[in-house]
């Protein structure tokens, strides 16, 4: 059974989360939910962050996973607001991301609270290379990307792959007057793009991976909807 997808966009901070779905079971994880704005306050209008904890309750949703593809020292109170919403849901993010070299030492001896600084980002899990992580029965991998941009990560499942990474090698142009919220279209001969399973569906969370230019071996990855509301029309890796 294939995951899925629904995207959410925030404008302001360039950046689009994900919320996967097993439609085999209640479970789900959430992408980079920690780099979305704040909730909104009452009388504004509803901010991504609100959408998604929204698009969660309504459809009955069992968070398990709140994983970072890339940590920002800033997102702690944005944690901390999906950890109210979301009891049981664990912040994983890879070992080997410079931010998080003081939470790595500390979750390694075992002590949750030494070192913390206010405004730090501290994962309940740090995944090395390789290790396997699961959304209900769904299992996926961390993959190892030495040749990717430092601190992101890659994380894979059947059919799909999420990266934070602002820069893939190569950029994407904007084609036939796409919007500045499609998603990036990768450069095919990446060695960590190797890792993955033919026809694997890459979502990429930076809008800044977008450029000017046009290169060849690439597959263009569809619109953001922005709202939950339908799913991501998905680009193809080629094998």
């Amino acid at each position: 059974m294939h995951l899925l997808v629904h995207p959410f966009h925030d404008a302001h901070a360039g950046v689009i989360a994900y919320v996967v779905t097993n439609p085999a079971s209640d479970r789900c994880a959430l992408v980079d939910a920690h780099l979305l704005g704040s909730v909104g306050s009452p009388g504004q209008g509803a901010r991504p962050l609100s959408r998604m904890i929204e698009f969660v309750r309504v459809n009955g949703l069992v968070v398990e996973w709140m994983l970072a593809t890339r940590c920002d020292p800033h997102a702690a109170n944005t944690v901390r607001e999906l950890k109210r919403h979301f009891v049981c849901a664990q912040l994983g993010a890879r070992a080997s991301t410079p931010d998080l070299a003081g939470a790595r030492s500390n979750s390694a001896s075992g002590n949750r609270d030494a070192g913390r600084t206010r405004g730090a980002l501290h994962p309940d899990r740090l995944f090395g290379d390789g290790e396997r992580v699961s959304i209900g029965h769904a299992c996926g991998r961390v993959l190892h990307t030495p040749d990717l941009l430092t601190g992101s990560v890659v994380y894979t499942f059947d059919g799909v792959a999420f990266t934070g990474a602002a820069d893939l090698g190569h950029r994407a142009a904007r084609r036939n007057g796409e919007s500045a919220h499609s998603l990036a279209a990768v450069d095919c001969e990446r060695g960590w793009m190797k890792q993955l399973a033919p026809n694997t569906r890459l979502f990429v969370g930076i809008e800044g991976a977008l450029a000017d230019e046009d290169l060849p071996c690439m597959t263009m990855a569809g619109r953001v909807s922005g709202n939950g509301s339908r799913l991501l029309d998905r680009g193809t890796v080629a094998p």
